[in-house]
């Protein structure tokens, strides 16, 4: 898996690092732009990115391992900063060093940093946030590759609500988490109800964008 807006992989699903696109719905609130940002906030933005794109960079070569050491540096820069703060760039690099972890094998350590996530939208953006969404199928994700398959059902059922309320029945991320959900049916002998979910995602990944 490589970081990304919305990356698929295993059915892990992930937000950006990049900040430039968290305008357009990636978790960021970037409205605090309305105000003229001093040469201190511009320095730790800038600091902030420049760490992301090592994350991203890092990643997309697989090293996962030194992406995690850029990632908690951001981590930290985010928390300091009470811009940052402000505009949910916490949530973010949470987000990216869980990913990290994820990328590892280390289950047991992106759970805890997926979970501060989770905490954080919701009380930013609401229950009901697509990005919201996106943790609950990585933290389903997570139990599932630990065993935990009534944690990991529960976390896909509540990122499909989601999903389908945010996006509709027919889009991709829904298409995701369908099959992710599958899988568990399956793994619990429920073949005929995960069947229809992934018949389903079949009918959702046809429809042409």
């Amino acid at each position: 898996m490589r970081l990304g807006r919305v990356l698929q992989m295993s059915g892990l699903l992930i937000m950006l690092t990049s900040a430039a696109a968290f305008g357009h719905g990636g978790g960021m609130d970037w409205t605090q732009q309305a105000r003229e940002l001093s040469s201190k906030d511009q320095s730790e933005r800038a600091q902030w990115e420049a760490l992301n794109q090592q994350v991203s960079d890092l990643s997309k070569k697989g090293e996962y391992d030194r992406a995690a050491v850029a990632a908690k540096k951001a981590l930290d820069v985010a928390k300091q900063s009470d811009y940052l703060g402000s505009v949910g760039a916490v949530g973010v690099s949470l987000c990216n060093l869980a990913g990290c972890y994820y990328n590892q094998a280390q289950y047991s350590q992106a759970e805890p940093f997926f979970q501060s996530a989770l905490t954080f939208y919701e009380k930013k953006f609401g229950p009901d946030n697509p990005t919201v969404a996106a943790i609950l199928n990585n933290l389903g994700s997570i139990h599932e590759r630990q065993g935990h398959l009534v944690q990991a059902e529960s976390r896909y059922k509540r990122a499909l609500e989601i999903d389908e309320k945010v996006y509709g029945r027919d889009h991709h991320n829904v298409a995701v988490v369908l099959k992710n959900l599958a899988g568990i049916y399956r793994a619990t002998h429920r073949t005929d109800d995960a069947a229809k979910l992934e018949q389903r995602a079949v009918i959702i990944e046809a429809i042409k964008r």
